[in-house]
């Protein structure tokens, strides 16, 4: 569903006066809240472009996620079992290359470039081969929703997209001075419902192993346990 298709379907299902603008704040909040549960984690690929230094990044990728390092090929354009990396660790904000910080990098680094506005990754050495492949995994999180952009779709499962429109009528239902309980009431287990199974797939995919547990009886009945049964005498004593 899109941004104004789940707009619409809050309205439909509970009539209100409350702004779009508060209602999709609602949903990116949940939205926050779910990306907790999910597995965040993904891997992302670029190849280089000769003497090209700055590389950018899609939106839903910020420098500050990526986890270290990144990889890049020494000299193989694909990747296979037998391809070495360099490996590029992450040296702070940079201006240009050619700046006093620029020329203090040591060893294979990458950078953010933010301070032309855009979203943009450096690499130092810069590669002097085009085609080679660099990857790195990075923590995704959702898309901010806009009123600007309506025709948007909210960054999770389509199965999952109830959850928007339950947690807006919940907060319509309870804003005011004068809560609707019942309504709230009714929406909150549906709401809940839904994230539960997305906690689900979360120890789908990280699974709580158990731990042995040590039963052993200690302390002082250990001790009164053994003393009494050291008088226990056998045919043999």
């Amino acid at each position: 569903m899109t941004v104004q298709e789940i707009l619409n379907e809050i309205d439909t299902r509970y009539p209100n006066t409350i702004s779009n603008a508060i209602k999709i704040g609602w949903m990116n909040l949940i939205l926050k809240q779910i990306y907790k549960h999910i597995p965040s984690e993904h891997t992302y690929t670029f190849t280089t472009v000769a003497n090209q230094a700055l590389y950018t990044l899609p939106d839903y990728i910020k420098i500050e996620n990526i986890t270290n390092p990144i990889l890049i090929t020494t000299s193989d354009t694909i990747i296979d079992t037998d391809t070495t990396f360099h490996k590029y660790y992450y040296a702070g904000v940079i201006d240009t290359i050619e700046g006093n910080f620029g020329n203090k990098l040591s060893g294979y680094r990458f950078y953010s470039a933010t301070y032309n506005g855009l979203n943009q990754i450096g690499i130092y050495p810069v590669p002097t081969e085009t085609g080679l492949v660099g990857k790195f995994v990075y923590k995704k999180y959702p898309t901010t929703l806009s009123e600007e952009n309506l025709s948007a779709e909210p960054d999770i499962q389509e199965e999952w997209q109830e959850i928007l429109i339950y947690e807006c009528i919940i907060k319509a239902a309870l804003s005011g001075n004068n809560p609707d309980t019942d309504i709230a009431n009714i929406y909150i287990p549906l709401r809940n419902a839904i994230m539960r199974d997305i906690i689900d797939v979360k120890y789908q995919k990280e699974p709580e192993y158990k731990s042995t547990r040590d039963v052993m009886k200690r302390g002082r009945f250990s001790t009164y346990y053994n003393r009494g049964t050291s008088k226990i005498r056998t045919p043999y004593n």
